[in-house]
């Protein structure tokens, strides 16, 4: 699988997506950015990570609110930019959707073997991945 950005800079997701998940915070993290200017994540955090990271930020955890805030996105990207610095630079992630509840195959975003089915999270994620994009 690839993404072709609008650069015509082609990317292999898995990659990408294996280095971000070497941080124990990041449990799903699915690369998205076909036909943008540059990539973006959807990401599924570790709720344990998420409440130590939340506390170390002053942060409630429990408030879903809290993950659309530009201090959690700042942070992620953070966290995310070390893991990908062997990679080429148009490869960065530059916005992320945060999100707590795993996607499973009952809810139709994974297989039978466990793989994201990226279609159905492109589609069921449209809007949140329009505001990544919004003004670019």
């Amino acid at each position: 699988e690839i993404i072709v950005l609008a650069t015509g800079e082609k990317v292999s997701p898995a990659e990408i997506e294996m280095a971000i998940s070497t941080d124990r915070l990041f449990e799903q993290t699915p690369v998205v950015g076909e036909g943008r200017p540059y990539l973006s994540a959807l990401l599924v955090l570790n709720d344990a990570e998420w409440i130590r990271l939340a506390d170390r930020l002053g942060l409630d955890a429990a408030q879903d609110a809290v993950l659309e805030s530009s201090v959690v996105e700042k942070t992620l990207l953070e966290r995310i930019a070390p893991r990908l610095a062997h990679f080429p630079g148009y490869t960065r992630i530059r916005r992320v959707h945060a999100g707590l509840t795993p996607w499973n195959v009952h809810d139709g975003l994974m297989t039978a073997t466990l793989k994201l089915r990226r279609k159905q999270l492109l589609e069921r994620y449209a809007d949140e991945i329009e505001k990544m994009y919004e003004g670019h």
